[in-house]
């Protein structure tokens, strides 16, 4: 596991740019492991071993039930969405890359 690395974050500005890099890093990583993880998916292998790692691959089956379908059919009253709704706040980050000048 690589170490976390602590950068000089003096500014809200530099933590923006900080996390901004870091989000990419994942980003890219998690790419590889999709392309990664689709190879062994298409292998025809159940279990792979490697050096270091060993990996099971499984096939299954699964029912989801689109509930969300199933109540729009229904047509329930805006009473009863109403008492089966929860409120909760959230607060969220977005963080983007500023759009290169030409």
């Amino acid at each position: 596991m690589s170490e976390i690395k602590l950068v000089d974050v003096t500014t809200p500005g530099d933590v923006v740019d900080s996390l901004g890099a870091v989000r990419a890093e994942i980003k890219h990583l998690q790419d590889q492991a999709r392309f990664l993880e689709d190879i062994l998916k298409n292998s025809g292998e159940s279990v792979v071993d490697g050096q270091r790692y060993h990996a099971a691959i499984s096939h299954t089956l699964r029912s989801i039930v689109d509930w969300k379908g199933i109540a729009a059919r229904l047509n329930p009253s805006r009473q009863l969405v109403t008492a089966h709704t929860k409120q909760s706040e959230s607060v969220a980050v977005r963080v983007t890359a500023h759009k290169k000048e030409a």
